[in-house]
């Protein structure tokens, strides 16, 4: 699992995705909060990133490359 942690903002301002394109036009939120947490499907590199809000605005998307590895048997 993976746990994220957005400081400094409110709780509803914050939307996570978390196989983010890079596309802000594409950006699909599946978790909302300051605090979330994500088990990804299996192994691989993913682009979490956190679309931050400024009341009702977007003021920015900071990303995070997360690199999932099988765990040995």
């Amino acid at each position: 699992g993976f746990t994220a942690f957005a400081t400094g903002v409110p709780a509803s301002s914050v939307e996570w995705d978390f196989n983010y394109a890079g596309d802000p036009a594409r950006f699909a939120p599946t978790s909302f909060g300051a605090t979330v947490a994500h088990t990804f499907v299996g192994p691989g590199k993913y682009t979490v990133a956190a679309a931050i809000y400024d009341g009702y605005e977007l003021s920015k998307i900071e990303t995070l490359t997360v690199v999932v590895r099988d765990v040995p048997a």
